[in-house]
């Protein structure tokens, strides 16, 4: 099995929710932000003498939408995963730059996820525009498949703060994977399997944030991503472990996080 990487555009809405080091994805640089694909045990996508088992790929960012050439990005992934459950996620901000993304959505199967990132009032303002424009979509494409996510009712604080600096918690792997909202994202990026986006973005995160000498961080830039060159044996127990050593650094309870206004960055706090 071999993997491809696809790149994607970073979220231009701030929020310390998101799961890399707590909101640093906005900062990503457009080249490098990637494909993610959703999978566990129900939904990674498994060969066998039969053929595939139907299973998941979504295409996340940052913000998709900003990539100009989403919609052969989209082809793409139904070109490379026939038989998958394709998900594309968007804030809908964006959605008007792309007038063929209704019709290619349901030519190829996709279905549309979008997220609400809060409930303060300028951002729902915008939001309930997007809304209007899906709820539209629905009349005028039928067979098409749309879906609004509440996301900001299950965000929970993923780092502590330290004089202004992103740092990671002290638990126990196992509770802390057991609570984890990205156990289920495994991350195809720069043509390697990573466990969470937590793991694949955190290079990025530290070189942005200029915390690559703190120790505290040294178990993720010890983690090694499952590469190309893997067996199925590896693939399968990249798929099938649980906990890892590196979850120790996660919380283990969760803590709610509401943003103020997902429409404007915010200082780490």
């Amino acid at each position: 099995m071999t993997y491809e990487q696809e790149k994607f555009w970073p979220c231009q809405s701030s929020n310390p929710a998101h799961t890399i080091g707590g909101g640093s994805k906005r900062t990503l640089n457009p080249q490098t932000t990637a494909i993610s694909e959703l999978n566990d045990e129900r939904s990674f996508c498994v060969c066998n003498e039969e053929g595939c088992v139907r299973g998941g790929f979504a295409l996340l960012g940052g913000e998709p939408l900003l990539n100009p050439h989403v919609i052969e990005h989209l082809h793409l992934a139904r070109e490379m995963w026939p038989n998958a459950n394709l998900m594309l996620f968007t804030n809908g901000f964006f959605l008007d730059r792309h007038p063929d993304l209704p019709a290619t959505l349901v030519e190829i199967d996709c279905r549309l996820e979008v997220s609400q990132h809060g409930t303060h009032e300028p951002y729902l303002a915008r939001f309930n525009e997007a809304r209007k424009t899906v709820w539209q979509w629905r009349a005028d494409y039928p067979g098409i498949q749309i879906k609004i996510r509440q996301s900001h009712r299950g965000w929970m604080r993923q780092y502590q703060v330290e004089d202004g600096k992103p740092m990671p918690f002290d638990s126990n792997p196992a509770a802390a994977f057991k609570i984890c909202m990205q156990k289920t994202c495994t991350q195809l990026f720069r043509t390697c399997l990573f466990k969470c986006p937590a793991l694949a973005y955190h290079a990025l995160m530290e070189q942005r944030l200029r915390i690559e000498t703190l120790p505290a961080w040294q178990l993720f830039r010890d983690y090694k991503a499952c590469p190309p060159s893997s067996t199925d044996d590896d693939l399968r127990s990249f798929v099938e472990t649980k906990a890892i050593p590196q979850c120790g650094l996660c919380p283990s309870k969760r803590v709610p996080f509401k943003h103020p206004n997902p429409t404007q960055r915010s200082v780490i706090r």
